[in-house]
Formats: structure tokens, sequence, C-alpha cells
């Protein structure tokens, strides 16, 4: 993980890094033509750090102040839950 949000400790971060390191990993085994079934795991574990991302967002900023806060940063952050989501639905 990122040094730097190991000193924050900050676990949003740490879990978008997370992602980050297995969507690379996914997109290796694809581009290395690995076993299906390696992929498929991979995709899961994707899916599954997903799933944790959108509840840590939800916990950190209620679901009002998360709408209410429409700067930048938030819209960003949305949009890409939201892509990510259908990508891995």
């Amino acid at each position: 993980m990122n040094m730097l949000s190991e000193e924050k400790g900050d676990p949003l971060v740490a879990k978008i890094e997370e992602i980050h390191h297995r969507v690379i990993s996914l997109s290796d085994l694809i581009t290395a033509e690995a076993d299906s079934l390696q992929v498929i795991q991979e995709a899961g574990e994707v899916r599954a750090s997903l799933d944790e991302l959108e509840k840590l967002v939800f916990e950190r900023f209620s679901r009002e102040c998360f709408l209410s806060a429409m700067d930048k940063d938030a819209l960003d952050v949305g949009d890409l839950l939201v892509v990510l989501h259908r990508l891995f639905r």
C-alpha cells in the first residue's frame, strides 16, 4: 500500500489503493490470457472490495451530507462509484 495512506490511516484511501492494485492484477490476468477461473476469482475480489468501499463512503458521509456537498470532489467520487458499480455488476 501507499505510504501516504498508511501515514494518514485513512481507510478510504487504503481501500481505493487496494482496489487499484486488484484492478491492475485483473488486467494483467486478462492480458496474459490466464485461466478463466483465476480471472473470475480476481473479478470477484474486485467486486467485494468495491462493496466495502461503498460501505466506507456512506459510513463517512451520510447520504444527506454526500448529496448536499456537491462540490467537484463529491461529484468525482460519486461518478467513480457509479462507474465501478456498473462495471462489476
